[in-house]
């Protein structure tokens, strides 16, 4: 029987940073977006289109704290590259399936709020408990004929 190690090199932080996976640059102007959201969008009931998942991320890139994004239609539709109609559009059609609750503010933008998402998402997103056995189970060959 041959006895095999498994060696765990311990990998340096500063490699994962922003700037490291994207420029120095870049990495001043980046916002981050939960993997569940990106793997997920599509599978959701009802699903998100690619443009209403793009309207989504401009929204949580004026996101920068627990606080409720407030960005104007028209800066949306600028950074989309679309006009103010369709963002209205995609916007009403997030409020109606209840990913989005819109605030309505006079004389200022409205407030966008996302935990209706947050909710529909964290429930597509796989148990870490079950993650980690399944983890678990795959690096122990044995366990895997169990």
């Amino acid at each position: 029987m041959v006895k095999t190690s498994k060696t765990t090199k311990k990998r340096d932080p500063s490699q994962f940073s922003v700037a490291k996976r994207w420029t120095p640059r870049l990495a001043k102007h980046w916002t981050p977006v939960s993997r569940a959201f990106l793997e997920h969008f599509a599978s959701l009931k009802p699903p998100l289109t690619a443009a209403e998942a793009m309207l989504v991320v401009q929204l949580i890139s004026f996101k920068w704290d627990e606080s409720n994004p407030f960005p104007s239609v028209a800066t949306l539709a600028a950074r989309m590259g679309c006009g103010e109609r369709n963002v209205r559009k995609m916007l009403r059609k997030l409020e109606a399936v209840g990913y989005v609750v819109r605030e309505a503010r006079v004389g200022t933008s409205n407030l966008y709020e996302l935990s209706g998402l947050f909710r529909k998402l964290e429930q597509l997103v796989p148990d870490e408990a079950k993650i980690v056995s399944l983890s678990e189970r795959r690096s122990d060959p044995a366990a895997m004929e169990a």
